[in-house]
C-alpha cells in the first residue's frame, strides 16, 4: 500500500491597506498643558461637517464605543479628564460609525509624557474613509494652526492599515508607495519620538509651528518669503497665528506615477522643505525596515530613479 502523503500548505500572510486623506498633527510634548486650547479646537470643530460626522467615542483602553453627545456638553478636558497633573498617556478615539472605525471618518487624540525624562511627540490624527475636498482639509488644518501650538502637521493621503498581518501590512504599503509617490507613510509608533526630530516627508498640506523651524535654523517669515517666487511651480503658503501653512498644488493627490498626477508641487516643496527632513528615521515594517529602502524612499523626490531601483523583494 502506497505511504499516504499529507501536505500542509500555509496560507500567505494578508493584510488590508487603504488610501485615505488625513490630516496628522504632532505637538511636542503632552497634551494637557494645552486643554483650555483643546477645548476651543473642539468647539470649532464640532461647527464644521468634519467634527459633525463624528458620533461616539472611546477613552483609553476600553472595548466599548459610547455615544457622543450634542455640541453643548462640557468642554473636551473636562468631558474626557485632560487635566493639567495627568500622569500618563490619554488616549481617546472618536468615530463616525463604532461599529466599523475604519469605515468611516474617525479622529484620534493621543497625549504623551515623557519617559524616563525623554520627551516624546503628542499627536491628533483626522482620517476620512472617502475624498475630501481641498478646501474641507484646508480649513482643518487652518483651525488647527488657529487654535494649537503645532510643531509640524502634514495634509493629504496616508496609507491606512486597515487589518491582516502587520508584516504583510508592510510589504503591501512598500509596493503602494513605489506607484502613489505623494501618499505618506505614517508609523505612529516611531513617529512619536522621530517627529521632534524633522519629518518623514511632504504632502499635500504641510503645517509648521516655530519653534520646529526655529529648531532647524529657519524662521516663518524667511519660509513665506521662499514660497512667493515658488507659486508658479504650484507652492503656496499661509500664515496662521501659531505657523505657517504650506500646499502642493490645487489639491490632494495620491501621486500615481502611472497616471496623470502632477508631483512638481510636490518635488518643489520636498526641495524647500529638505532642512526638516529626517536625517534617520527609525525601521519601519516590510521592506522599510531596510535602512537603504527606507531612505530611498525618505529622498524619492530628490532621487527618484533611486526609488524606483528600491528593491523590496521579502
Amino acid at each position: 500500500m502506497d505511504a499516504l502523503q499529507i501536505r500542509h500548505e500555509i496560507a500567505p500572510a494578508r493584510a488590508d491597506v487603504a488610501m485615505r486623506p488625513a490630516l496628522l498633527v504632532f505637538v511636542r510634548g503632552p497634551l494637557a498643558p494645552h486643554a483650555a486650547a483643546l477645548d476651543t479646537l473642539w468647539a470649532r470643530l464640532r461647527e464644521l461637517p468634519a467634527g459633525q460626522r463624528l458620533k461616539a467615542y472611546r477613552l483609553g483602553a476600553e472595548d466599548k464605543w459610547r455615544t457622543l453627545g450634542a455640541a453643548d456638553t462640557p468642554p473636551l478636558s473636562q468631558r474626557f479628564g485632560l487635566v493639567p497633573d495627568h500622569p500618563g498617556p490619554w488616549p481617546l478615539a472618536l468615530a463616525e460609525q463604532p461599529g466599523s472605525p475604519s469605515a468611516g471618518a474617525t479622529l484620534d487624540w493621543l497625549g504623551l509624557p515623557p519617559v524616563r525624562g525623554l520627551e516624546r511627540a503628542s499627536h491628533l490624527r483626522f482620517v476620512f474613509d472617502d475624498p475630501v475636498s481641498a478646501t474641507e482639509l484646508a480649513a482643518l488644518g487652518d483651525l488647527v494652526l488657529q487654535h494649537l501650538p503645532v510643531w509640524w502637521g502634514a495634509g493629504g493621503y496616508a496609507f491606512e492599515f486597515t487589518g491582516g498581518s502587520p508584516d504583510a501590512g508592510g510589504q503591501r504599503m512598500a509596493v503602494l508607495a513605489k506607484r502613489h509617490w505623494a501618499t505618506q507613510v505614517q508609523h505612529l509608533s516611531s513617529l512619536q519620538w522621530d517627529a521632534l526630530a524633522g519629518m518623514p516627508s511632504v504632502n499635500w498640506l504641510v503645517l509648521l509651528g516655530p519653534a520646529f523651524l526655529t529648531q532647524a535654523g529657519l524662521s516663518i517669515e524667511a519660509l513665506a518669503n521662499a514660497v512667493e517666487p515658488r507659486a508658479r511651480s504650484g507652492v503656496y503658503a499661509r500664515q496662521g497665528l501659531h505657523g505657517l501653512a504650506l500646499a502642493a498644488g490645487p489639491r490632494p493627490l495620491t501621486g500615481d506615477i502611472n497616471g496623470q498626477d502632477d508631483l512638481a508641487p510636490y518635488a518643489e516643496l520636498d526641495r524647500l522643505l529638505a532642512p526638516l527632513r529626517l536625517a534617520t528615521h527609525r525601521p519601519l515594517a516590510g521592506p522599510l525596515a531596510r535602512p537603504e529602502v527606507l531612505e530611498a524612499w525618505l529622498r524619492r523626490f530628490d532621487d527618484p530613479q533611486g526609488w524606483l531601483a528600491a528593491d523590496l523583494s521579502a
